[in-house]
């Protein structure tokens, strides 16, 4: 995997990190699924 896809993934582990600290599931669940539908 190249350098700037584990970026994207590691940004996109963040953005659900932050989605679930904010009690947000149903946002969580979405970003989570973005993140592997690509």
């Amino acid at each position: 995997m190249s350098r700037f896809a584990l970026n994207t993934t590691r940004l996109r582990q963040v953005a659900v990190g932050k989605a679930w600290a904010s009690g947000s599931d149903e946002l969580a669940l979405q970003r989570f699924r973005d993140a592997f539908s690509v």
